[in-house]
């Protein structure tokens, strides 16, 4: 009785179930395919089949990489950003990045790199990851940042940070994407800092911070360089330390050489926190085309009236300005 009780229970799938799940891992092999036509016509299928599709690529983003990928991207076309915020959030804990490197953008490089011999470009093929169009990213990166003060938990709102981070690093191998992105992110607020971060854990989210900063600053200068000029003028001039420290970075990043006049207001400035950074910002950007004077810098003991110059080696006949370098 009770194995007929037990077996009564079991249902056996009708016909047409059968044929509606062989059709369904038909269609997951197509979101797999490197051919767009094909990952567009599989996404199209499941968007027709309403719930059922949404349940079966569901439980496809925790498999492989490509799989996962096709998956988030079937969802994303239906406006369901679940798939790709689990893309992101693999990407961040399984070092996805790492494993599958990122194809670069090859219609960021010159005329010169692009008629290379194929041995002197990168062999990587486009990741499973760049078959997402950088709509679908920049979306999942509106609804992180929105979704970042409730975060609730060091760990979450450091999984976040992590995933935005991941987001940039992908949008930066892609074209089509605004220049108010980059913007937005180069301008990522170092400040705010929720209740349950911890004094000492400051630096981690500092330093998660400016990495984001620094790859919408890559981003950025690849598409719209001159634009990034102005930005970081914007932030050197409106925020405090962190900010101004990046913008200098950003300065050296550039060698924008129209931003000397400005390192120097603070270059020279005595015990001002950012003078060692300016100083070495002007003597990236300047070089040994700049004035000696511009490149003069205190000892390292300001107060030393015995030593104010270090003069770079040379021969006795050299000229004397051609010797004052930065140490």
């Amino acid at each position: 009785m009770r194995l007929r009780h037990l077996l009564s229970k079991i249902r056996i799938p009708s016909r047409e179930e059968r044929q509606w799940s062989l059709e369904a891992r038909h269609r997951l092999r197509l979101l797999t395919l490197p051919t767009a036509s094909k990952r567009l016509e599989a996404a199209g299928w499941f968007q027709e089949q309403g719930g059922r599709g949404v349940v079966v690529l569901e439980r496809a983003l925790g498999r492989y990489i490509a799989l996962s990928c096709g998956a988030g991207y079937a969802l994303a076309e239906q406006g369901n950003l679940r798939g790709v915020l689990r893309i992101l959030s693999r990407c961040d804990n399984e070092d996805w990045l790492l494993y599958y490197p990122l194809s670069p953008d090859h219609s960021l490089m010159s005329a010169e790199e692009s008629v290379a011999p194929a041995f002197r470009l990168s062999p990587i093929s486009p990741s499973p990851l760049q078959r997402i169009p950088s709509r679908h990213y920049v979306a999942a990166l509106r609804l992180i940042v929105q979704r970042l003060p409730e975060s609730g938990s060091r760990e979450a709102y450091l999984e976040r940070l992590g995933m935005i981070l991941v987001a940039l690093k992908i949008l930066c191998s892609m074209g089509e994407v605004s220049e108010e992105i980059w913007i937005e992110f180069a301008r990522f607020p170092f400040e705010w800092k929720p209740s349950y971060i911890l004094d000492d854990e400051l630096n981690l989210v500092q330093n998660l911070v400016w990495n984001i900063r620094e790859y919408a600053l890559f981003g950025m200068a690849q598409r719209y360089r001159e634009r990034a000029y102005p930005s970081l003028v914007d932030i050197f001039h409106t925020e405090e330390v962190w900010g101004k420290m990046f913008a200098i970075y950003g300065f050296k990043l550039l060698h924008a050489k129209q931003a000397v006049p400005l390192l120097e207001t603070i270059a020279f400035q005595p015990r001002h926190p950012l003078a060692r950074y300016a100083r070495n910002a002007i003597a990236v950007i300047a070089g040994a085309s700049a004035n000696p004077l511009t490149l003069l810098r205190p000892a390292s003991d300001p107060e030393s009236e015995k030593l104010l110059l270090r003069p770079a080696v040379g021969e006795p006949d050299e000229d004397v300005n051609s010797l004052l370098r930065p140490r």
